[in-house]
C-alpha cells in the first residue's frame, strides 16, 4: 500500500514538473485540431425523393375490389438500391466510378423512398441520384405501359361488345349488357387518367453537414493531454538514467 502511495506521488511529482510542457502540447492539439477541421472539405448530405407510380387494373370478380398495379414496393425498392443492384448500371450511366452508399428510407403508408449521399462534391451526389431515378423511372415505365396496353386493349373489346349489342334487334332486351359494357368503358378510361407514373417529386439538393468543430477539438484536446503525460515521463525516465545510457 505504501509502495502505491509513493508511486502515485512520484507520477503527481512528474506531472507538476512537467506541467507547463503537457499543457502546450495540449494547447497545440487543440489549435492544430481547430485549424484541420475548418480547413477540411466540407461534406454534403444530397437527397431526393421518388414517388412509386400505381395504376388502378380492374377488380376482383368475386369481392368486386379494385386490383391496383404498382412496379414494386418501396420496401422493394429500398433493398434492391441498399444492396447495390443499380451500382454497375450507375456507374456506367453517370460516368462515376466509386458509388458511395445510397442510404434509402420509406415513409410509413406511402409510395414514397427518400435516397441520401454524404458527399464532398455535391455535384456528383447530386448527379448520381438523378441517374438513379431516371434508371428507375425508365424501368418502371416500361411496365406502366405493358398495363396501360393492356387497358386500352380492354376499351377495345368492350367497345367491340357495343357495337354488336347496337346492331342487335333485340337491344331493349340486352339494355342491361349495353349499360354495364358502357360503364366498364368508363372505368377503364378513368383507371388511365388517374394512374400516376413513377416520378422524382424532389430533386436532387444538398445541404451541408455541419463541422464538429468542438467534439474534434475535445479529441485532440484529450490526444494532446495523452501525448503530453507520454512525453513528460519519457523525459523523466531519460534523465534519471542518463549516466546508464551513456
Amino acid at each position: 500500500m505504501e509502495e502505491q502511495e509513493i508511486d502515485l506521488v512520484d507520477y503527481i511529482k512528474v506531472i507538476m514538473k512537467r506541467k507547463w510542457a503537457i499543457i502546450g502540447i495540449t494547447i497545440g492539439a487543440i489549435i492544430i485540431g481547430g485549424i484541420l477541421t475548418f480547413f477540411s472539405p466540407r461534406a454534403y448530405k444530397v437527397s431526393a425523393i421518388l414517388e412509386i407510380g400505381q395504376i388502378d387494373i380492374g377488380r376482383a370478380s368475386a369481392s368486386g375490389r379494385i386490383i391496383t398495379f404498382i412496379p414494386e414496393t418501396p420496401t422493394e425498392l429500398q433493398e434492391k438500391i441498399q444492396q447495390g443492384t443499380y451500382d454497375k448500371i450507375l456507374q456506367e450511366k453517370s460516368g462515376i466510378e466509386n458509388i458511395p452508399k445510397i442510404e434509402v428510407s420509406v415513409p410509413k403508408d406511402t409510395n414514397l423512398i427518400t435516397m441520401e449521399i454524404e458527399s464532398y462534391d455535391s455535384q456528383e451526389g447530386k448527379k448520381i441520384l438523378e441517374t438513379l431515378a431516371s434508371i428507375i423511372i425508365e424501368n418502371h415505365a416500361k411496365l406502366f405501359k405493358e398495363q396501360k396496353d393492356f387497358i386500352q386493349e380492354e376499351i377495345k373489346k368492350e367497345e367491340l361488345k357495343i357495337s354488336i349489342l347496337e346492331k342487335s334487334k333485340s337491344l331493349p332486351e340486352l339494355q342491361y349488357l349495353y349499360v354495364e359494357h358502357l360503364s366498364r368503358i368508363d372505368e377503364l378510361k378513368n383507371n388511365l387518367a388517374t394512374a400516376t407514373e413513377t416520378q422524382l417529386i424532389k430533386s436532387p439538393s444538398e445541404n451541408p453537414i455541419s463541422k464538429s468543430i468542438l467534439i474534434n477539438i475535445i479529441i485532440t484536446g484529450l490526444l494532446g493531454i495523452f501525448i503530453g503525460f507520454l512525453l513528460a515521463f519519457f523525459q523523466e525516465f531519460l534523465e534519471k538514467n542518463k549516466e546508464r545510457l551513456k
